[in-house]
């Protein structure tokens, strides 16, 4: 009796759908193709539909029919492509390496991953980039892509990429604007690990920013020589010299190339290090002494006049953050944010070796350059001598002096003498 009674129930639900697939109106087709408890061959006929918004909710389906994902994969409208490419890219990571190299499902890959729509390619790109199960010719693929945003996650995330591949996509990389960075470099300065021929490839770029991305990266591995050779490049190059400093690695000769114009704060870094051996590390103590007259604090250097209760507890904390090797851009950026401007104030004095009166002189002078030109001797990013103008100094936006191409907007010998012509002016 009971099995009567199901089969008379599935019996009068089959007829309902087939009752909507024939007749029904949009909103009934589209509840249907929203359901994951139909036939497979419901949703596959739904695939079809006239109307692109029913296929849309086909294409989101996670129980749609290989075959139904695969002709929608050449639906002519991108909308239906593009929500087909959100549900694969969400699928990815729970799917098995086997299941990814079903016959049916790589050929959906590959479709999505060639679509004509920048979009389509584009989820796709994000949801693989980090998966090692993935083919590798649609890898390779993306990676190829000509748009940035498609090539770039996989050149900096995919563990897919072989040696060889990485050279040649490094190598056949597309043209670009004469000033503008190359993306696709930076992608890949920016993977967790890199080899020293890799690394060679794109200090041989000669862009800044890839190389200073690449210093940053501490899984990236540098030839002792091409470390020495970009410190005897470095003096001009802020930006590099942070990352330099705190390289895992450092040759003595690198060492000796820093001390001579790298800020106090990193000169102080050099000298914790525990990796120099005792003559390197007499060399950094000589130069913290005949530059700056000795290794210590300074806090009384720092607190020559016009200074009071609150400015001597700013120092302290920056004098605190410096120990903890913490006083650097990042945490200045944090104190501007959280508008500490005393911790601000006294952390420029410390890592530029002026006093803390001269730093807010330079303050209210309300001069670009000068703001510019202190965050330059302090040791800090362009980003950050960006950040000071507005919101620390309050320069009128129309004023401040662009760093969003990641390059100070002056030259060395300007900034060095904005610093001297405002050290002329309290004489």
């Amino acid at each position: 009796m009971g099995k009567t009674r199901a089969k008379t129930k599935d019996a009068s639900a089959y007829a309902d759908v087939k009752q909507v697939l024939k007749v029904g109106d949009s909103a009934e087709r589209a509840r249907l193709a929203a359901r994951d408890d139909v036939a497979p061959e419901v949703l596959y006929y739904l695939a079809g539909d006239d109307s692109a918004d029913i296929r849309c909710v086909v294409a989101g389906n996670p129980a749609c029919p290989a075959q139904a994902d695969l002709n929608l994969a050449s639906d002519p409208k991108v909308i239906v492509r593009l929500r087909l490419a959100e549900k694969v890219a969400q699928r990815l990571p729970q799917m098995t390496p086997d299941e990814i190299r079903g016959r049916l499902f790589e050929q959906l890959l590959g479709a999505l991953a060639r679509d004509e729509a920048m979009a389509v390619r584009q989820v796709i790109a994000e949801g693989a980039k980090e998966l090692a199960s993935l083919p590798q010719g649609l890898v390779y693929r993306l990676a190829e892509d000509s748009v940035d945003a498609i090539a770039c996650p996989v050149l900096s995330d995919s563990p897919v990429l072989t040696e060889d591949q990485l050279e040649q996509l490094a190598s056949a990389r597309p043209q670009i604007e004469e000033g503008q960075p190359d993306e696709r470099l930076l992608a890949l300065a920016r993977r967790k690990t890199l080899s020293t021929s890799l690394s060679e490839r794109l200090v041989e770029s000669g862009d800044d920013r890839v190389i200073g991305a690449l210093l940053h990266n501490v899984g990236a591995e540098i030839a002792d020589a091409t470390l020495e050779g970009l410190a005897e490049r470095a003096a001009d190059k802020p930006a590099w010299h942070e990352p330099l400093v705190a390289r895992p690695r450092l040759t003595p000769k690198t060492v000796f190339t820093l001390v001579r114009f790298v800020a106090k704060s990193l000169l102080r870094r050099l000298r914790n290090r525990s990796d120099l051996d005792a003559h390197t590390l007499s060399v950094v103590e000589q130069e913290l002494e005949s530059r700056f007259g000795g290794g210590g604090s300074g806090n009384g250097a720092l607190m020559e006049r016009g200074v009071d209760k609150a400015d001597e507890e700013a120092v302290e904390r920056a004098v605190a953050l410096l120990s903890q090797n913490r006083l650097d851009s990042e945490e200045l950026s944090e104190a501007l944010m959280q508008g500490d401007d005393r911790l601000v104030s006294a952390g420029l004095a410390l890592l530029s070796g002026y006093n803390l009166a001269f730093v807010k002189h330079v303050r209210n002078a309300t001069s670009a350059k000068g703001v510019v030109a202190l965050a330059w001797k302090a040791g800090l990013t362009p980003r950050f001598a960006g950040q000071l103008q507005a919101t620390w100094a309050h320069i009128p936006r129309q004023q401040v002096l662009p760093t969003t191409d990641g390059t100070f907007p002056l030259s060395k010998e300007e900034m060095r003498w904005q610093l001297e012509f405002l050290e002329g002016l309290r004489e």
